[in-house]
């Protein structure tokens, strides 16, 4: 919200060097800032408290969003009216969409697997999802469900986010735990590449965590995919030391691979 303390935040974190001032809705157009941290470097952008459709988008297209609260204030109002002003968006913070699967047939009727997970009527189901252009199709109800998720994973408006929070003016902010908690929600691994026969390299790769040798393969563009052998392997994901492991082989924050063909 305005006069929040976002420049302020803002500046710290990053090189940014937004404006900072007492008046309301200081920052008119997003401020953009680089935030480095164990070898990574993270896009932060500060939106205006306008909340515009246009900078709206930017936080629908985000990996994470840092709600910054005034210590001031109300911070359960103020947490309820950001939480608000996102559901206006379609903007869903800190939940997961209900593992649902709907799949438009060409002529079948309504087919329901996995009833004993509804919660609610199965008539009205069928009512939301004709009302919706699903006259034809199977759900699959893969977990505990209710008419209301069924809806939301109709709404393909709908988008889910992380998001953390920096409370402002109590007290010196710690930018090392503000920069570690980003980073740990963004839930991100580093993978050193190491080319045969050299020292590894100083940039890492940054993936998704879970991901794989192959993904780090594609992810940097080599060339000899068709024609891997193995990949030696040292950091957290393995036992001892460097160990040899195949595509499939799940990656590890700080892990160093090199390649072999």
């Amino acid at each position: 919200l305005t006069n929040s303390g976002k420049s302020t935040v803002l500046n710290l974190l990053t090189n940014a060097k937004a404006e900072v001032a007492e008046h309301p809705y200081t920052t008119t157009e997003p401020e953009v800032g680089m935030l480095d941290y164990l070898d990574v470097k993270i896009q932060l952008v500060e939106i205006p408290s306008t909340f515009t459709k246009d900078v709206m988008s930017i936080v629908r297209g985000c990996d994470l969003i840092v709600l910054v609260l005034d210590g001031t204030k109300d911070l359960d109002a103020q947490r309820k009216e950001l939480i608000n002003l996102l559901e206006k968006f379609r903007i869903r913070i800190n939940k997961r969409p209900k593992n649902i699967e709907i799949k438009k047939m060409h002529a079948s009727g309504i087919e329901v697997r996995g009833i004993k997970n509804l919660i609610g009527s199965l008539e009205e189901l069928k009512e939301v999802l004709q009302a919706s252009g699903y006259s034809n199709c199977i759900v699959v109800l893969n977990e505990k469900a209710s008419i209301d998720d069924v809806m939301d994973a109709l709404d393909k408006s709908l988008v889910y986010k992380k998001a953390v929070e920096v409370v402002t003016k109590v007290g010196k902010l710690s930018v090392d735990e503000i920069k570690k908690s980003i980073w740990n929600s963004l839930e991100l691994i580093r993978v050193y590449p190491k080319p045969i026969g050299k020292e590894k390299e100083s940039k890492p790769v940054v993936l998704k965590k879970g991901a794989t040798v192959k993904d780090f393969a594609e992810k940097i563009g080599w060339k000899f995919l068709q024609h891997f052998k193995y990949a030696k392997i040292c950091g957290k994901s393995v036992k001892h030391g460097t160990a040899r492991v195949g595509l499939e082989h799940v990656l590890e924050d700080g892990d160093v691979v090199e390649l072999h063909a």
